[in-house]
């Protein structure tokens, strides 16, 4: 024979079963079960991981140098804290021929990873902010009105809850609101709204459930939910179900009145030229007990390259209670916006909307003033653009009717920034509503430098009905802003109101404190 072989009589290795270890399950999750060993030396994928009694019940897929992802058998459901046993592989030598090469080089292989699971995050923000009015009237001095407020947005992921992962979202605000003798409703008195407090998790194939307070996505003008909120997508598919009820529409306390209920469906397709993403979908609403409102709704956005954008909407009454409007489109909204330039864009939408507070009975004057209001429509045109690089200038124009014209609107926004030496940036505004017994112009000027700005503006009304004097109001104001760390963020801000007979001023001060945290311990 050609080469250089030697044939030996060497001292081989099998594999045989021999000490055993014992680990701890850490994690549970729908498909897995995490157990953590001292070392995981000896254990392979296959291998079978046994109760103390004995008992099969788990199956490696992976592991590191101290963690197994197994599979529970069938009948096998363990909890976090159970402890298992593992058989450790061990070398056995006996005597077999082998055949040597010589100069073979040496193979290392690379411990395989394990997907543990992701680790405990926390993170929010805390913003805390004060507000006072006091006026001068002729050396008189006195607080109209204060509000201080606390509002508060927190969000823990991946929090291990029965073996599944669960986020939990939190966002409210807390208010304390003051009015001086002269207001329909003087004294100290609170506001406490909650926004969201809900929990959600993944159930697999992509099902994500929560309960709680949330904004039900998708469902036209619904808004915030209490209750069951669930979804599914997969691919360019998404079906939703909301059960609950909404809030009081006055308070935004819990209210169990008025239960919810419907589903949609969706489909989003993205080609290389454009994109499409609709939806359908039913709403049923009830009042103590009784149908108030089942409708239909639907939204459609198209875009076409980088230059088109349209979106539409409508909302179909099936049903709605004797002696109110007849059942058809109550919301109608259309947009199109144009990109005809680098840094320009037409936009353009009518919208028509009418009153859906169609209860039986109310539980305010308010609630029964605003469904007995007609349909509003709506037109608004914008044209905005850039002049050179630092220069910007924005046009807009909006129009409002009821049974008869509301008003109409017309703006020109105007901004320069790096000004030359100065540095900063410089705005300007001006607006004019023209309504049927009154018309109002405002203008604006601001100048920003980092964190310090000022600014003044002045409103002036002018009334049709003769003997009225024209109101004409001067504003002049000053910001600073701080942050003091990556955390840590002051603002402030006075502004003074000058009348022929008064003076107001207002002074606002917030602090915010933004934090986040992960806890690499849970994995």
């Amino acid at each position: 024979m050609r080469g250089l072989v030697a044939l030996v009589c060497a001292m081989g290795a099998v594999s045989a079963w021999g000490q055993t270890a014992s680990g701890t399950v850490t994690f549970i999750t729908a498909e897995n079960v995490y157990v953590r060993f001292a070392s995981t030396s000896g254990i392979e994928p296959g291998d079978t991981l046994r109760t103390l009694a004995g008992e099969p019940c788990l199956v490696v897929q992976q592991r590191s140098s101290t963690s197994c992802v197994s599979v529970p058998l069938g009948g096998c459901a363990p909890v976090e804290g159970d402890a298992f046993v593992a058989r450790l592989r061990v070398e056995e030598e006996v005597a077999e021929e082998v055949v040597v090469e010589l100069e073979r080089p040496e193979v290392v292989l690379e411990e395989q990873e394990v997907a543990l699971p992701p680790p405990l995050r926390v993170k929010g923000r805390l913003t805390s902010s004060v507000f006072a009015t006091g006026v001068d009237r002729g050396g008189e001095r006195s607080v109209t009105s204060a509000r201080w407020s606390s509002r508060l947005t927190l969000r823990v992921e991946h929090v291990a809850v029965a073996g599944r992962l669960v986020d939990f979202d939190v966002s409210a605000n807390l208010q304390r609101i003051y009015r001086d003798a002269s207001s329909s409703t003087p004294g100290w008195r609170g506001r406490n709204t909650v926004y969201q407090a809900a929990a959600s998790t993944e159930l697999g194939g992509g099902v994500e459930v929560a309960v709680g307070r949330r904004l039900a996505r998708g469902f036209s003008t619904v808004g915030s939910l209490d209750g069951l909120h669930a979804g599914w997508r997969r691919g360019p598919w998404e079906v939703g179900v909301v059960a609950g009820f909404q809030p009081n529409l006055l308070t935004q306390g819990v209210a169990t009145d008025r239960p919810v209920f419907g589903g949609l469906v969706g489909r989003q397709v993205r080609t290389e030229g454009a994109s499409t993403d609709w939806r359908l979908g039913f709403l049923g609403q009830t009042r103590n007990g009784t149908s108030d409102r089942h409708f239909l709704f639907g939204q459609y956005r198209l875009h076409l390259g980088s230059a088109w954008r349209f979106f539409g909407s409508a909302e179909w009454d099936l049903y709605a209670p004797a002696g109110y409007a007849p059942t058809g489109p109550r919301a109608l909204f259309a947009s199109a916006q144009w990109n005809f330039a680098r840094g320009w864009s037409a936009f353009a939408s009518a919208d028509r909307r009418a009153p859906v507070l169609r209860f039986a009975t109310y539980d305010d004057i308010t609630l029964q003033a605003m469904s007995d209001r007609p349909a509003q429509n709506v037109l608004r045109a914008r044209l905005s653009g850039r002049l050179g690089t630092a220069h910007r200038v924005t046009l807009g124009w909006s129009d409002r009717r009821e049974s008869t014209r509301l008003g109409s609107t017309a703006q020109l926004q105007y901004t320069w920034t790096e000004l030359p030496r100065l540095g900063g940036r410089l705005s300007y505004s001006a607006f004019i509503t023209a309504m049927p017994l009154m018309t109002s112009t405002s203008q604006r000027l601001a100048y920003q430098r980092g964190p310090v700005g000022a600014h003044y503006r002045m409103g002036r009304s002018r009334f049709e009905q003769e003997g009225l004097p024209i109101a004409v109001q001067h504003y002049a104001g000053a910001n600073v802003r701080a942050r003091f760390s990556e955390i840590w963020q002051a603002s402030a801000s006075v502004e003074a109101a000058f009348q022929h007979h008064q003076t107001l001023l207002q002074l606002q001060f917030s602090l915010t404190y933004r934090f986040e945290s992960t806890d690499d311990s849970t994995q």
